[in-house]
């Protein structure tokens, strides 16, 4: 196999490996290509203003795989800087037979260049696939995109280093109230603070001055700026006769990837202000948030869309003043979410990683990781097909954006929407059983669960790798009505077969697999957090689903096994709801009498039927949570006797047919 990666900026060679100042070259052409090399495929990587047109034009004729890195500005160009890059990419596929091998990467959206816009509408047709640079990008840019339109991995730049956060104890602020009360120099008590960016990021960081000052009046604190030269923080740079006594000592230095490591080696945290609201700059990759945990370092930034993901190992919020605060006073926190991070960081931004992503991206076949075991009739690296089942539940954005922020990109869904009980089921194993030939694991995802981490689908993969024979896993789901873990979340491997299932109640029948079956209810679970925000109707409906699954109302022969594991997480909603209150949970409560007045067993089993939505809205939405709870209170602030009338419930329905 054969990979040809495409740049219109020249290259360095420095120590026989490529380089370039441009971050977008390097994460998409030269970092790319090495890693794919390290897998033992065959990878060129072509600078056009360097390499003659006829031999590039004999090594992509080879090429199974062409990859154009991301359109670049060229100063000086006028109105529209980006003419000249696309010239010379539509030069080069005026010359070549595309073969549905070409894929285009993206690192900005620039709607104000005519040249950019036209270059990409014109191309999408040829394309393979897009790849870009971030997910809210990619959500930028599907209108004229290609079926394919994948999101990659900001490959890590640095060498990890060892994780440090700064300790600010009592000593430190009287030694900082006694240089200030003596004017001696303040430099040996200096939070020491990076921010490394584009030029274009200086706007940011300029409108967090002020803060900062303010902030320094309590701790003093020295800023170091690397980014290009030529920038308004030249100018801003403190004055060496002052330097020592000011609260905040601005210096700034000319980026270069050899400076960054000493720069974040000798750096306290990291700050990474941006403009959330900027359009722009919402797109950005999470490419600096990934190099600061890299080495080690605390983060504080602003939220843009690519951090949502690594949130939990940094401080990502509306204030970088306060985010300092944060770490000064948590220190052992701020350390722990650094260590996590850069855990996070080895597993889903490595060399490693980032192969694995391209070759998904570039469908070149099943390249297995090293150490990866290999079994019968399962892909070692096919995507996770994701079946997602959508009747109204609220959470339904939640469910997919968490699903969009995992950091594991080697994944396809699909949505099954407003379908009944039975027939979601039934088309959901059916379209997995169809796909056992292109996908390696089958997840089943309720339109109401939500990911709690970024790492989520990471540490299922990790989970099939790691047991050889493993074909039907459940995890356990933290449940927000019961406040308990319950199952769950299910995936599965290529090997699962389901036989016809003639039941309409327990639809979410097991498969047939050749291999393990596992119930995980300890750590890592829980990895989803179920139903965290439901409609009222959804809660209702929860409740009615839940109490048919405890009482069986349409069979004469109960499982009494899985009743009870039903009726325990009904019990636990009427205890969650004395703790913590909200309404939701006594509407699902209502649903639960309403299958114990028997009134259900008319809807055969169908807990979304209109008649059920009518009922609710007519007899149980307008009553106060007063009246709700004072009409459950008879009977569920008494266990023992509620369970009771349970089990005289659970052979009732039977007598009363």
């Amino acid at each position: 196999m054969r990979v040809s990666f495409i740049t219109n900026k020249p290259l360095v060679e420095t120590g026989g490996t490529l380089y370039s100042p441009i971050a977008s070259v390097r994460r998409e052409i030269l970092l790319p290509a090495k890693a794919l090399a390290d897998r033992g495929l065959t990878t060129h990587v072509i600078s056009l203003p360097v390499w003659p047109l006829e031999q590039t034009m004999a090594l992509l004729e080879k090429s199974d795989r062409i990859v154009f890195g991301t359109l670049i500005d060229t100063p000086g160009q006028g109105n529209d800087q980006f003419a000249a890059s696309a010239a010379a990419y539509r030069e080069v596929l005026a010359l070549i037979q595309p073969r549905n091998r070409i894929v285009f990467c993206l690192s900005d959206h620039h709607p104000e260049s005519p040249s950019f816009i036209e270059f990409y509408r014109d191309t999408a047709a040829m394309s393979r696939a897009w790849i870009a640079s971030s997910e809210a990008l990619r959500e930028s840019l599907t209108v004229n995109a290609p079926s394919l339109f994948h999101v990659y991995p900001a490959p890590a730049e640095l060498a990890p280093a060892k994780p440090r956060v700064p300790q600010r104890g009592i000593r430190a602020r009287a030694a900082i109230w006694m240089a200030r009360r003596s004017r001696v120099g303040l430099d040996p008590w200096r939070l020491r603070l990076l921010w490394f960016g584009d030029p274009s990021d200086v706007a940011a960081l300029l409108e967090e001055l002020p803060e900062l000052e303010t902030l320094a009046k309590e701790t003093p604190l020295s800023l170091e700026c690397v980014t290009q030269l030529g920038t308004e923080l030249d100018a801003m740079t403190t004055a060496p006769g002052i330097a020592s006594a000011a609260p905040v000592r601005l210096t700034s230095a000319a980026w270069s990837l050899e400076y960054m490591h000493a720069a974040l080696e000798n750096c306290d945290a990291v700050i990474l202000p941006q403009l959330a609201d900027d359009p722009q700059k919402r797109t950005m990759s999470n490419s600096q948030l990934v190099d600061t945990l890299q080495a080690g370092r605390f983060a504080i930034a602003h939220p843009i869309p690519s951090y949502a993901g690594l949130r939990e190992y940094a401080w990502v919020g509306d204030s970088i003043a306060e985010g300092l605060r944060w770490m000064l006073r948590h220190p052992e926190k701020a350390l722990r979410r650094v260590v996590a991070g850069q855990q996070c960081v080895a597993r889903h931004h490595s060399l490693n990683a980032v192969a694995e992503f391209w070759l998904h991206a570039l469908e070149i076949g099943e390249m297995p990781q090293p150490g990866t075991r290999l079994r019968a009739g399962l892909r070692s690296t096919g995507p996770i097909l994701i079946g997602i089942m959508f009747s109204g539940e609220n959470e339904y954005p939640q469910c997919v954006a968490s699903l969009k922020q995992q950091t594991y990109r080697s994944w396809d869904h699909f949505v099954l929407e407003n379908l009944p009980n039975k027939e979601a089921h039934d088309s959901l194993y059916e379209r997995f059983m169809r796909a056992a030939d292109t996908h390696a694991l089958f997840l089943k995802l309720d339109a109401d669960m939500v990911f709690k981490s970024a790492s989520a689908l990471q540490t299922i993969v990790d989970i099939f790798r790691e047991i050889a024979e493993l074909d039907h896993l459940t995890m356990f789901v933290q449940d927000w009505q019961s406040g308990l873990m319950i199952p769950g979340q299910i995936t599965y491997s290529n090997r699962a077969k389901w036989p016809p299932n003639p039941d309409r109640l327990i639809v979410d029948h097991h498969p047939h697999v050749p291999g393990k079956v596992l119930r995980m209810y300890r750590q890592p679970a829980p990895l989803i957090d179920h139903s965290p925000n439901p409609a009222p109707l959804q809660a209702f409906q929860f409740g009615i689903h839940r109490a048919m699954k405890a009482c069986l109302p349409d069979r004469p022969e109960k499982d009494i096994s899985r009743a009870l594991v039903h009726w325990h997480i009904i019990s636990n909603i009427w205890g969650r709801y004395r703790s913590a209150g909200d309404i939701r949970r006594l509407y699902a409560l209502m649903g639960v009498e309403f299958v114990f007045s028997n009134a259900v067993t008319s809807f055969e089993s169908d807990y979304t039927h209109p008649s059920l939505v009518s009922y609710f809205e007519a007899k149980v939405l307008p009553m106060s949570k007063e009246n709700l709870e004072g009409k459950l209170a008879e009977e569920w602030d008494y266990p023992l006797v509620n369970d009771r009338r349970f089990v005289s419930r659970l052979g009732s329905f039977d007598e009363e047919k």
